[in-house]
């Protein structure tokens, strides 16, 4: 407000703020503001220093202006309570109202990353969900007598020590860095979709379905009406503060804890420490307690060693009823074995306890051999005589001598 406006001016002003008192202080001082360029012009046509007789005379009474003003900004008339509760007792409701909400705000603020803490944990999902319907149940019933007595600017809350402060540490932000603020105020609506937004987000991730897509979609057009609603209506009647702070306060951790969770998804963690290994053997995800190895007749085989594919015996602990010494380790199979009976007792089993059916092996097709019949054979369907021997050849004789002449 300009400081050189005086007098009349200012008397007018301070009239104007009166009659609406039952605003917030924050809205009554931009509303002022605004109406303070305008009588100043007034004022310096009716030139002097005028009074309030003559700018009411162009600008009509200070309390019509006040209402003309308050109907063309949506705020509702002032109610005949709003005097009401100006008290010491109306003052102690209205602090613990304030400081309720305030207390919601602050655990709806850190909710959203409790909420992914638990996720999964369905016995603290219930004691979390409980706790929540708890608080707000308790903020209902401390708040409710209060804000159902109040007019819609709360003006016992405004008159609160700490409040005022709050609003003067604003007001002088606002001063410091009018067009800042000024554009961060223009953002509202968008910040009523986006709060709607990031609930539909955290549905999707807290509950995952066939189509992540679909759920937050849903969800984010179910909460932005009562988002959009809530919003337009704080702005003329400052009770619902009482719903939407908490609400602000819910959206703001949902887009840190958002943000966090997108950082750890983008960001792979390496982080040093031991890995249980399950010791012994394991077939097809189940525990394997003995081994029992049979030959190809399928009968069983005892003291039989077994080794790995590098040579590393295969041991495991044996059993007995002897409960007094550890079992031994080894690779001898099958190892000492002990089981209960349906009478509680512990007796050691021998042997094999079960029998198997080896597959045989079938012949190879190649294998067999072919047998190719004579000619003869073919003809008279029995087997022919055996050859006849070919008889030796005969000495040949030696050759006669010559008698000598």
């Amino acid at each position: 407000m300009n400081t050189t406006v005086e007098n009349g001016v200012g008397a007018y002003l301070e009239r104007m703020r009166a009659a609406l008192s039952d605003l917030p202080p924050g809205e009554v001082a931009d509303v002022l503001e605004d109406v303070a360029p305008h009588l100043a012009e007034v004022a310096a046509e009716l030139g002097g220093a005028p009074t309030v007789q003559a700018l009411a005379q162009r600008c009509g009474e200070p309390e019509a202006y006040a209402a003309e003003l308050r109907a063309a900004a949506g705020y509702p008339e002032p109610s005949a309570s709003a005097s009401a509760s100006t008290g010491r007792g109306g003052a102690v409701a209205a602090r613990v109202a304030v400081w309720s909400a305030a207390a919601a705000a602050a655990v709806f603020l850190v909710l959203p990353s409790v909420m992914v803490a638990t996720r999964g944990h369905y016995t603290d999902v219930r004691l979390l969900a409980t706790l929540v319907v708890l608080l707000l149940v308790g903020v209902a019933l401390v708040s409710a007598p209060f804000l159902s007595r109040t007019s819609p600017g709360v003006p016992e809350a405004a008159r609160l020590f700490e409040v005022r402060l709050a609003l003067g540490w604003v007001a002088d932000l606002k001063g410091r860095s009018r067009r800042v603020t000024s554009y961060l105020a223009s953002l509202q609506p968008a910040w009523w979709l986006v709060r709607a937004m990031v609930v539909g987000l955290l549905a999707a991730w807290i509950a995952p379905s066939a189509n992540q897509v679909l759920t937050a979609v849903v969800v984010s057009a179910v909460v932005l009406v009562p988002s959009l609603w809530l919003g337009q209506r704080s702005r003329t009647d400052r009770r619902w503060l009482w719903l939407v702070v908490p609400a602000n306060a819910f959206a703001a951790g949902l887009c840190l804890t958002l943000a966090s969770i997108g950082s750890d998804i983008a960001t792979p963690s390496r982080q040093a420490g031991t890995v249980s290994v399950p010791q012994g053997l394991w077939n097809g995800g189940r525990h394997v307690e003995n081994l029992y190895v049979f030959d190809r007749d399928g009968k069983p085989l005892t003291d039989v060693y077994v080794y790995d594919h590098e040579g590393r015996p295969v041991d495991l602990v044996s059993r007995s009823c002897d409960f007094t010494h550890p079992g031994e380790k080894g690779n001898q199979y099958p190892r000492p074995m002990a089981r209960f009976g349906s009478d509680g007792k512990c007796r050691e089993v021998e042997g094999t306890p079960f029998s198997v059916a080896i597959p045989k092996s079938k012949p190879s097709s190649s294998a067999k051999p072919s047998t190719s019949a004579t000619p003869e054979q073919s003809a008279s369907g029995a087997p022919s005589s055996a050859p006849a021997t070919t008889s030796a050849p005969s000495a040949t004789s030696a050759p006669a001598t010559t008698a000598g002449r």
